[in-house]
């Protein structure tokens, strides 16, 4: 079997490491690989010890990890201040605890702002004035929020001069279908839309009238308006058009016009405006009756005051003349061309209030009016999917559907081998997040270590993945946030080592990256916690995830019958086999990774990577008496104790003391002394013995192994100088059993 080589050709680059398999003779992989040797000298480490480079003939096997560092050609002492100098600047890891269990989880509140796709008062659209784009990764269903402010119309009359007239070939039209207008704003960049709905139901149910639609990438609004009011007029064949640049004035609401009266001037816009629309209704019908219920024809005359900046006054007349059988209400828009200004508009009724005793309908409500500014050539949309609408009210439509539009849209982007698809997979979100120009980190490709990023795509399962990231960023985020968010769905953690990212994956590991003993950890450093249960634990980990089809929460729980689980919402997350394994990863974590190690050591500490398996020997003695020390002769490293010393077994034996502030010594092998109640230490023991016997100092004695024990590292932390802290949790692969395929796979 094979031993671990890792390989670090330049210190000040750490991240840059080569790890290889070998069996047998050092020198043997040294001259297959580098033939022509190093531009530097080389220092070789077998399991923490130092290798002479005369000794490179030694063979290693399973389980050994030899560590290589090919140091530059420069002054001793130059190097290790250059060292010291970047790794206080640039190696230290500023990461959190990875993978073991947590008092923190991610949450859909894990992002400074809350994310309000998730919120119920989202279930409809609207518009966020100053909020930011949202970012769609995967497949996701979503209420657009508005790119413009939406408007009404109703089946529109378009005059062409100075006056009109709504005869009976114009009443035959019918009596005025609402129209509603949307631009909706899908997300940045690119999307395939998977449907359209209208409250529960598919526009493809409906007929064709009902719904016009024309969705438009940056290559086709090309970041300006116009193009897309052209695209989706060309699919209108009857009734209004779009317009892009609307504006309607919050001034008219529903003013009843039933006898002569001239309305005060209402601005339509602060905006100049080159087309006005009003929209008229007669709530009861527009209708005449004579004595013998016959219908008769019945007139009313409006006329339209339209005053510009200047104060000049255009005036519009419009007639309903009309004598067929219609007691439905009647509703018309009547739009019009204006030369480009400011304009107020007052509405006059020159009509006289009928008085034939209820056999006359003519009361006219202005329900409206609005402007269309000129397009604006400057840049305007960005690279903004969006998507413009008109939908025709009919009864199929209620009101509060037109109101929660939603989609299913799935996101197309550059994925990590630079082609443009569909994807969830995380490693594809972490790359975009960092490379994107627009809303991402906008950093370069070399600062991403895009070859591991490649290689957990297809570990995860590639672009197709079950278990792949489908969210929508709609509030601010940090980056961090977003790749803490976008790699927790495969209950992976972002890495960053200086302005180098990378990612950090859970699951079995085929080879320790480095072996730490007594030899290379700094004295009184190392130490062992154990998490035991408390009163009031959860008993299982419940996991909130999105159903695909509703987007409506759903609730994953393991172990199944926990009746006090701790609840952890998996942002991203849209299915319930993906959330079920994700609970049972969080509980087998819970479960079997209570052991947890810390210790300090030099520029050792800085080969591993947070995530990576490392093997940890040390002694523990079996500590089966104590006592009090009676004297120390450190001539003859003779202790003598107030016990007898019993040395049973064939293993080594330690002592180890506690000085009087109650600091542990590490233990010192020692051997029978002349004495039943005495030894010989190995070395002298850090301790002032010079207050015997007035002070107590306690001893422990017992026969000790070396114990060796695999760990995932959790953090690493520089301390300045050339030592740095690590923490680890223990490696259990019964953590993996059962939960996501990929991480019974070993990396």
């Amino acid at each position: 079997m094979a031993g671990t080589i890792v390989l670090m050709r330049n210190p000040l680059a750490i991240s840059e490491r080569e790890i290889a398999q070998h069996e047998g003779q050092l020198i043997h992989w040294l001259q297959a690989n580098y033939p022509n040797g190093f531009n530097g000298s080389l220092r070789v480490f077998v399991n923490g010890e130092e290798l002479k480079l005369d000794d490179l003939d030694t063979s290693i096997s399973d389980g050994d990890v030899v560590n290589m560092f090919v140091v530059p050609g420069i002054e001793m002492a130059i190097m290790d201040m250059i060292l010291t100098v970047v790794i206080s600047a640039a190696v230290s890891f500023a990461i959190s605890h990875f993978f073991g269990p947590k008092s923190s989880n991610p949450s859909f509140a894990d992002t400074p702002e809350a994310n309000t796709l998730y919120s119920l008062s989202a279930q409809q659209n609207g518009a966020r004035v100053g909020g930011v784009i949202p970012v769609v990764y995967g497949t996701v269903r979503q209420n657009p929020d508005y790119a413009s402010q939406p408007y009404t119309s109703y089946t529109e009359a378009v005059m062409t001069g100075n006056s009109i007239v709504i005869d009976n070939i114009e009443r035959n039209r019918g009596d005025g279908d609402q129209y509603l207008f949307y631009l909706l704003a899908l997300g940045q960049g690119e999307h395939r839309i998977d449907d359209i709905l209208l409250g529960s139901t598919s526009t493809s149910l409906l007929t064709a009238d009902t719904v016009d639609k024309f969705d438009a990438t940056r290559a086709v609004h090309q970041n300006k308006m116009g193009n897309i009011e052209a695209g989706l007029n060309v699919s209108i064949h009857d009734g209004p058009h779009f317009y892009e640049n609307v504006v309607t004035s919050i001034e008219v609401g529903s003013l009843d016009l039933d006898e002569p009266y001239v309305t005060p001037y209402f601005p339509v816009s602060s905006e100049k405006v080159t087309r006005l629309s009003l929209d008229l209704v007669f709530n009861r019908g527009l209708f005449k009756t004579n004595d013998h219920g016959n219908f008769e024809s019945v007139v009313v005359d409006l006329k339209a005051h339209v005053k510009n900046a200047s104060g000049t006054v255009l005036t519009y007349d419009i007639r309903f003349d009309s004598s067929v059988e219609n007691v439905t209400p009647f509703r018309r828009t009547i739009s019009f061309n204006v030369p480009e200004d400011v304009y107020s508009i007052a509405l006059e009724r020159v009509t006289a209030k009928a008085d034939t005793k209820g056999r006359v309908s003519d009361v006219l409500t202005w329900v409206g009016s609005r402007g269309v500014i000129k397009n604006s050539m400057a840049p305007v949309y960005g690279d903004t999917h969006l998507l413009a609408m008109r939908i025709k009210a009919t009864n199929l439509i209620s009101a509060a559907a037109t109101s929660r539009i939603n989609v299913r849209i799935t996101r197309q982007q550059l994925n990590v081998i630079d082609n443009m698809e569909h994807t969830s997979n995380p490693a594809d979100v972490v790359a975009d997040i960092m490379r994107n120009t627009v809303y991402g980190a906008r950093r370069p490709d070399k600062e991403l270590d895009m070859a591991e990023l490649r290689r957990l795509k297809a570990h995860w399962g590639g672009s197709n993945t079950p278990y792949g990231f489908n969210a929508v960023f709609n509030g601010d985020s940090t980056v961090y946030e977003a790749l803490k968010l976008a790699l927790g769905v495969v209950g992976a953690e972002p890495l960053a080592i200086g302005s180098y990212i990378s990612a950090a994956a859970d699951g079995k590991k085929a080879i320790r990256t480095q072996v730490y003993t007594e030899a290379n950890m700094l004295m009184n450093s190392f130490s062992v916690s154990y998490n035991f249960d408390r009163a009031g634990a959860t008993n299982g980990v419940q996991v909130e995830f999105r159903d695909s089809t509703t987007w409506l929460p759903e609730f994953a729980t393991f172990p199944a019958n926990a009746s006090d689980p701790e609840l952890v919402s998996l942002f991203g997350c849209t299915s319930k086999d993906h959330a079920e394994k994700f609970a049972r990863l969080m509980w087998q974590r819970k479960l079997y990774q209570r052991k947890a190690t810390s210790f300090e050591t030099e520029l050792e500490g800085l080969i591993p990577r947070p995530g990576d398996r490392i093997a940890i020997t040390h002694t523990l003695a079996d500590w089966g008496q104590s006592g009090i020390v009676v004297s120390y002769d450190p001539t003859t490293k003779v202790l003598v104790t107030t016990v007898e010393l019993k040395f049973v077994g064939s293993g080594t034996h330690y002592v180890t003391m506690r000085k009087p502030d109650g600091t542990p010594l590490t233990p010192i092998a020692a051997t029978q002394g002349a004495t039943s109640s005495s030894c010989v230490l190995a070395s002298d023991p850090a301790i002032d013995f010079s207050d015997l016997p007035y002070s107590q100092i306690i001893f422990s004695f017992g026969e000790g192994s070396k114990v060796t024990k695999d760990f995932s590292v959790a953090s690493i932390q520089h301390n300045g100088g050339v030592t740095t802290t690590l923490e680890a949790q223990v490696y259990d692969e019964r953590v993996y059993d059962n939960t996501f395929p990929f991480m019974g796979v070993p990396l």
